[in-house]
């Protein structure tokens, strides 16, 4: 008998059980933000050139990721399973295509340059994960959203110095509330008949598998 395909054994995966098709957990994050986005790590590799429309891909994984539990928090770990977003197909035949906003990372020397999330084009938006940046969301006209992903400009200022001097601007996100050493942080916004959300998801960085700390709504406040 030959071996399996890499298409084979995900089938396999998927019509068990064991691993969610990434159109089913793509599908599962548009109806319902919150929840997927507390139970599943996500490993974000996403990183946008410029503001606009763009693609990204999700795909499986992990299947031994850990989340927090409902009751104990991070007292009590739950297994659960974990997705990979990216700019770039990983050519393996498990990945899902799907249409977001791309928020650019803008060094902070030249202020915030602000993308506009309204009623228009894809349902969500991504941004390249805070490695000591600050990602910051304002309201607009009527149910937009302005947002903006400011990285500390090297000799101009901290990462702490960038968040504290842009905390009143809007709902921000930044270092004051994460450790760069040990925690890399995911944002991500979906838009429903509500209008937009925004989450910052909290992980343990470079943790194999993924693991989720805790997950933060930044907008709205």
């Amino acid at each position: 008998m030959p071996p399996r395909t890499i298409q084979e054994w995900f089938q396999e995966e998927w019509n068990s059980g064991h691993l969610t098709r990434p159109q089913v957990a793509l599908t599962q994050l548009l109806q319902n933000p919150e929840g997927p986005i507390r139970r599943h790590p996500i490993v974000n590799t996403f990183d946008c050139a410029a503001h606009g429309q763009t693609r990204a891909y999700i795909r499986n994984d992990s299947a031994d990721a850990q989340r927090p539990g409902s009751t104990l928090g991070t007292l009590r770990f739950h297994k659960t399973e974990s997705f990979n977003i990216e700019m770039i197909s990983g050519a393996n035949a498990s990945g899902h295509a799907f249409p977001v906003h791309g928020v650019y990372t803008s060094l902070s020397g030249g202020g915030p340059v602000w993308y506009t999330l309204d009623g228009n084009g894809p349902a969500i938006m991504l941004t390249a994960k805070l490695t000591g940046c600050t990602f910051i969301a304002t309201g607009g006209t009527g149910n937009a959203v302005l947002v903006t992903h400011l990285q500390p400009q090297q000799g101009l200022e901290t990462g702490l110095q960038l968040n504290t001097r842009m905390k009143n601007v809007g709902s921000t996100y930044g270092q004051l509330r994460y450790d760069l050493d040990t925690r890399s942080i995911n944002v991500i916004g979906v838009r429903s008949a509500n209008g937009w959300s925004i989450w910052a998801q909290k992980l343990v960085k470079n943790s194999t598998p993924p693991q989720i700390l805790s997950v933060h709504r930044i907008w709205p406040t």
